[in-house]
């Protein structure tokens, strides 16, 4: 009876001991990884920016392939997220969302698990004469939970691996990717032009609908009032978010008219501008976008109007999207 006794004493001086020094144990856990990959930044930054790229690299999503995944918010950047749910309990649900995008340079996110734990991550992208260091961090906060302090002992070791398989998994899918080459920047200055247009508002769901029906309504206007067409078609985008766009849509013309309607005619000023030359299809031009404000950024140039898209080439006269420009 008394070994007996003695062995609960133990055992009850032993988890005291277990949970006080675990209070003593660091609450706060950083995993941290690196790795030198040969590819540009912009590159390597785009496949995190985006996250319907993470299911390409990422060893949480790659664990299970029945995992359902909803996305929500724009397609990349700040506010960008999606839900996981997994069946899989080491998996478990929770939301990644994006909360901080500083363009080809870092991005802060942070995982949010429907069991009530968080953790945030930063991405950092340092160009060299070799390619570009990209680090992965991963942070936590444990609490005030004793076991949990103890586990986050071992944390580096347990998902430190994770974080090496998903930067070698970003590694292999963007050697494989190359800078564009159908993309050209340069510096213009864009005469005025007199132009016949539509402004209006749309869904992005509803954007190429609305901007086709609007040029039928312009082409039609310049047939009927016999016009002599000076331009390609353009879009100019006043304003835009994930859920609305202020878009006016127009057919540049050689002769200055007076009309009522819905149809406009103006003058569009002289402007400066950086222009991106594109060739490809238009689910792709979120590349020329992101090269001009990174050329904008990197020169330090001040943007002071809206952009504007024109479009030199007919897609039902061209069947080849990538000669479309």
């Amino acid at each position: 009876m008394k070994t007996l006794r003695l062995i609960l004493i133990m055992i009850l001086i032993l988890i005291l001991g277990i949970v006080g020094i675990g209070f003593l144990l660091p609450k706060h856990v950083r995993i941290e990884r690196s790795i030198l990959i040969k590819a540009n930044r912009e590159v390597l930054f785009d496949q995190v920016n985006t996250l319907s790229n993470w299911k390409r690299w990422s060893p949480w999503l790659l664990t299970d392939t029945m995992m359902k995944i909803e996305h929500s918010g724009p397609l990349s950047g700040v506010d960008a997220q999606y839900i996981w749910k997994s069946k899989k309990t080491d998996i478990g649900s929770g939301k990644v969302i994006i909360v901080e995008s500083v363009a080809y340079d870092s991005i802060l996110f942070e995982m949010n698990f429907l069991e009530n734990r968080k953790s945030s991550g930063i991405f950092r992208f340092v160009p060299n004469s070799s390619g570009t260091l990209v680090t992965w961090i991963l942070e936590s906060d444990l609490g005030n939970d004793p076991i949990s302090r103890w586990f986050g002992l071992f944390v580096d070791q347990m998902a430190g691996h994770d974080l090496e398989e998903g930067l070698s998994g970003i590694s292999k899918i963007a050697v494989l990717i190359h800078p564009p080459k159908n993309v050209i920047l340069t510096e213009t200055v864009v005469p005025d032009r007199i132009v016949l247009s539509i402004r209006d508002t749309c869904t992005p769901a509803t954007l190429n609908n609305k901007i086709e029906t609007i040029f039928g309504k312009v082409s039609d206007l310049i047939k009927q009032k016999k016009l002599s067409i000076s331009g390609a078609p353009f879009t100019i985008y006043h304003s835009f978010t994930p859920e609305f766009f202020d878009i006016e849509s127009g057919i540049p013309v050689k002769e200055n008219i007076n009309i009522t309607g819905k149809v406009i005619c103006k003058v569009l000023p002289s402007t400066k501008t950086v222009k991106a030359s594109y060739l490809g299809s238009y689910d792709k031009i979120v590349t020329a976008y992101n090269l001009i404000n990174k050329y904008l950024k990197d020169k330090n140039i001040y943007v002071t109007g809206s952009p504007w898209e024109v479009y030199l080439s007919n897609p039902q006269t061209e069947p080849d999207t990538s000669k479309w420009q």
